[in-house]
């Protein structure tokens, strides 16, 4: 294989009226068998525009039966619909210079077990880093045998 995951990266935010245990059930959806083992996860406490505490998590997988896990459940619960919308913006997320394809759940619908692409602001965002091993690669081809991305 010319390009592998090397990392995926789960970041999202927990506002004072959520429930951080609401957010990490919803998170498990995007990880099978909650497999948190060998994950590394950050959490940072800020503060809102009115002073409000904000809980800042962040979650890192890095090994190879992890991400393979993760991205097959991805590919098994996104809908036509939403593979066809991430292939059709691939541009639009993919940053060439990192090889990082972007993209963003709408928590309250994971929450309900619907795999939801929005760019709205309560959302748990993910981050596909690559590597490819050889020059002129595509990585949108490699999203598509991975069952991420759908052509029209």
């Amino acid at each position: 294989m010319d390009i592998a995951v090397v990392k995926i990266e789960l970041s999202f935010s927990v506002h004072a009226t959520e429930d951080i245990e609401k957010n990490m059930e919803t998170i498990s959806k995007l990880i099978p068998q909650n497999n948190f083992d060998h994950a590394n996860i950050k959490q940072e406490k800020l503060e809102g525009g009115y002073g409000n505490p904000i809980e800042f998590l962040q979650i890192t997988f890095t090994r190879k039966k992890e991400m393979d896990n993760i991205i097959a459940n991805l590919a098994s619960n996104l809908d036509v619909s939403e593979k066809k919308k991430l292939n059709s913006e691939f541009h639009e997320r993919f940053n060439k210079e990192k090889s990082t394809f972007f993209f963003r759940f709408a928590k309250e619908s994971l929450y309900k077990n619907k795999f939801q692409i929005s760019s709205s602001t309560n959302v748990i965002k993910v981050a596909l880093k690559m590597r490819s091993f050889v020059k002129n690669v595509d990585f949108r081809k490699y999203m598509i045998d991975r069952g991420i991305l759908l052509e029209e």
